[in-house]
């Protein structure tokens, strides 16, 4: 199943609103390092890494000993997103606010030129085995998404400036990196190739840093992930890979479906249309992972298994990424979506930050 492309001018790409940054600006702010948090330390060596799970048929089973060595060797890297996430809601609140002061720029590009001087999270990929290379790349992934979602709610950023463009080439080679990992290559096992939440979250990867860079080849592998994910969406409206996670399947329902969205969101603004069979995959699929999440206990019955909910929410930031194009092609379904939003909102999620131009989480 393919959707029906309109890339339109590679130029054009660089204005797309949701990641574009505009032509250069001086900062509104020039403070002394001193102002600024503490640099976090980079993440630079990826070697080794593991999974956290322990070894079932469903990988839905934490092994405490596991999780708490990744924990431990993943923890600057978390503190980066932290870090990033936080002043993405900073900035997002202060572009709807007149009175909210706006977070420094040049605190967040100091930051990340820190690791992007370092070229952090690509020493040691490949002293990793299959697992391991998968979970680097999952990283890179995560840090592209949560870092372009701040990017793009600072207007005045600074990009003539030696330390913007040192984080640009930073993203590109990241991104690339991801797209060597999920390469659709028949020398790799049967499982890398599988279209699953890490595929989508490579493909937005990719597509972000595509769409922010003018790099067509990249934005294309973001679109191409998008075909193949609505293409996955069972008669039901649900992922069957996640769907299979046993205990955590509403968990990864609304991870897998978070990428889809920003997918989604990229391939309107850049013209890529999706065919009708496609729009009607993706209603079904919004509409099962709603009513997943409003009655999670009729979903427990459905998969005639117990859920676990710590966590099940974290990723609800979907609901605010793809309203609008619900909107247009199912209000009913919009409207929905808007009265459940307001009842667990504010909604973002350290992976994809917060959703600029009043979000519907925000009563």
């Amino acid at each position: 199943m393919v959707g029906r492309r309109c890339f339109g001018r590679l130029g054009a790409l660089a204005l797309y609103a949701l990641l574009a940054i505009p032509v250069a600006q001086a900062a509104t702010s020039k403070p002394n390092s001193a102002d600024c948090p503490s640099l976090i330390p980079p993440m630079v060596d990826v070697s080794h890494l593991a999974s956290f799970y322990a070894n079932t048929s469903s990988q839905s089973t934490i092994d405490p000993d596991k999780y708490d060595l990744y924990i431990k060797r993943t923890r600057d890297f978390d503190d980066l997103l932290k870090f990033v996430v936080q002043f993405g809601a900073v900035a997002s609140a202060a572009n709807g606010s007149a009175s909210a002061p706006p977070p420094s720029t040049s605190c967040l590009l100091r930051q990340l030129d820190g690791w992007a001087r370092t070229n952090a999270l690509t020493r040691g990929i490949k002293r990793n085995d299959d697992v391991g290379q998968r979970q680097a790349a999952m990283l890179q992934a995560w840090a592209v998404v949560a870092i372009t979602s701040a990017l793009r709610q600072t207007p005045d950023i600074d990009t003539a400036s030696e330390q913007y463009r040192d984080v640009i080439q930073w993203l590109k080679k990241l991104a690339w990196s991801i797209h060597s990992e999920f390469l659709r290559s028949p020398k790799k096992p049967a499982w890398k190739k599988q279209v699953a939440n890490h595929s989508h979250w490579a493909g937005l990867a990719q597509a972000r840093v595509g769409v922010l860079t003018g790099d067509s080849r990249l934005l294309q592998a973001g679109m191409k992930e998008l075909d193949r994910a609505l293409d996955a969406v069972d008669d039901d409206g649900a992922l069957p890979r996640e769907m299979a996670r046993g205990e955590r399947a509403l968990h990864y329902m609304n991870f897998a479906v978070l990428p889809i969205a920003g997918l989604v969101s990229i391939a309107n603004e850049t013209g890529y249309e999706l065919s009708d069979a496609q729009m009607d995959d993706l209603l079904r699929l919004v509409r099962f992972t709603l009513d997943a999440n409003t009655d999670p206990a009729a979903f427990e019955a459905k998969m005639a298994q117990k859920q676990l909910m710590q966590g099940v929410r974290d990723e609800l930031v979907w609901i605010d990424v793809i309203l609008p194009t619900i909107e247009v092609n199912d209000p009913e379904l919009a409207i929905k979506m808007r009265q459940y939003a307001r009842t667990v909102g504010p909604l973002q999620t350290r992976f994809y930050g917060p959703v600029p131009a009043a979000p519907v989480s925000t009563p």
